[in-house]
């Protein structure tokens, strides 16, 4: 994250407290909650993530930790349940490849 950027937390799990990474307090990074009454800031926050990533100015592709064709979609599951500290992301593809 870069100085005065702005993170959009979209899809996290409510499992105890969060911790605050506090080099983000110190980069004075504006944290925007994608679970926040205020739609507009969210969806303004996930339309620039989405323009970033089209202009591959931003890869997700370090995320993904594991992948899944449909066939494999039980697997997907059972690794998601388990999700052991390897575990960042899963993409299940509906096509091979």
């Amino acid at each position: 994250m870069r100085p005065f950027g702005t993170l959009n937390v979209v899809g996290y799990h409510h499992s105890g407290d969060a911790k605050m990474d506090m080099d983000l307090w110190y980069k004075a990074v504006t944290v925007v909650n994608g679970f926040c009454p205020d739609r507009t800031r969210t969806i303004a926050a996930m339309v620039t993530a989405l323009e970033l990533i089209a202009q591959r100015r931003f890869s997700y592709a370090p995320l993904v930790t594991h992948r899944y064709t449909l066939d494999q979609i039980d697997d997907a599951f059972a690794a998601m349940e388990a999700a052991g500290p390897d575990f960042v992301k899963g993409v299940v593809r509906p096509v091979s490849g």
